[in-house]
């Protein structure tokens, strides 16, 4: 028995030493953080960067947003060679390069996962989901068992991401009921998620519903498609302090990196008691040359609009006319509500 037990000490101790992430610090360049191990390193991308991806030196100030794994033997690449992979749109891995941002191909996936494809489906699946970072997601999935799953098993699981994980399940032609959705703590991740961290005194009914909650997230992120549709709109500039009333005014103080103030209207109420609100302060009935006034934009959300939607207001500014804004891509992760 003593045998045994050191046996398995030595196993838990060589896999915190090879994929233990050590924290390295914060760069200034906007924020970067770093965090490596042995095996691979996690680059938490916060850099100020201009419209062309080079650094900011060199043009208008952007930021780029950006959770990147770099594998054995990249990882003990500099951050300023490691950018340079980022920011040409590739990612290495050993001695080869895959380009980034490309549509997952399940036949590709095949390849890379062949354990995942094929699994029997009498009892359904389950899928494993563990943080490596706050906006870093792995996956692995396994045929559904009426029993728990070994330590042995969940450590061989492979970690797909969260696209990835889409397009494998998407291969399966089972109801979505039938796939359940397990946070899991991976001993060789050091961050520890939301699901896993209680208040002190929590309620265990609080308890029951927040963690549901952050299933269910999981759930819409892995099986859900549901479309994003964006609109510009004009609503003039101020500077008034009570545009700061937002979701994020904690950020607006951050002064290496810019934030936007951000707002969540998940009503009719909700839209009528933003404008009233910010009437004084902002401009919702004009138009500026193409770009539609906020009244135009928002005209038909109505109770109907809301009960299948929720919109999220981001209010930018610029120092010129002749700029126009969009959004390039959008990310859902756990912890944006």
């Amino acid at each position: 028995m003593k045998k045994k037990i050191i046996i398995i000490s030595s196993f838990v101790l060589i896999l915190l030493i090879l994929f233990l992430p050590i924290p390295r610090g914060t760069y200034k360049d906007g924020g970067t953080k770093d965090y490596c191990a042995l095996t691979y390193r996690i680059i938490l991308w916060n850099r100020l960067t201009d419209d062309f991806g080079r650094d900011a030196s060199e043009g208008e100030l952007t930021t780029y947003h950006k959770t990147s794994v770099f594998w054995f033997p990249a990882n003990f690449k500099s951050i300023d060679e490691l950018w340079e992979i980022e920011s040409s749109g590739s990612k290495m891995i050993n001695d080869f390069t895959y380009t980034e941002n490309q549509p997952v191909k399940a036949n590709d996936l095949r390849e890379k996962y062949p354990e995942y494809f094929g699994l029997p489906t009498f009892k359904g699946l389950e899928v494993y989901v563990w943080q490596m970072a706050p906006d870093s997601y792995s996956c692995g999935v396994m045929e559904g068992t009426n029993r728990e799953k070994t330590l042995e098993e969940l450590m061989a699981l492979k970690g797909a991401s969260i696209d990835e994980m889409k397009t494998i399940l998407s291969d399966y032609d089972i109801p979505k009921e039938n796939i359940s959705i397990i946070p899991w703590q991976n001993p060789v991740s050091s961050y520890i998620g939301e699901y896993w961290l209680s208040p002190e005194n929590e309620d265990p009914y609080a308890e029951a519903g927040r963690r549901k909650e952050y299933v269910d997230r999981l759930r819409e992120m892995l099986l859900e498609d549901k479309p994003v549709v964006t609109k510009v709109s004009y609503a003039n500039w101020t500077e008034d302090s009570k545009i700061f009333s937002c979701m994020n005014p904690e950020k607006l103080t951050i002064s290496s990196v810019r934030h936007l103030p951000v707002y969540k209207l998940d009503t009719k109420e909700d839209l009528d008691q933003f404008k009233e609100k910010y009437r004084d302060v902002l401009t919702f009935d004009q138009w500026y040359d193409e770009v539609p006034s906020f009244n135009e934009a928002t005209a038909g959300y109505d109770d109907i609009f809301f009960a299948e939607h929720t919109v999220v207001l981001a209010y930018v500014t610029a120092n010129s006319g002749s700029l126009r804004f969009g959004m390039q891509r959008q990310r859902h992760s756990i912890g944006a509500r």
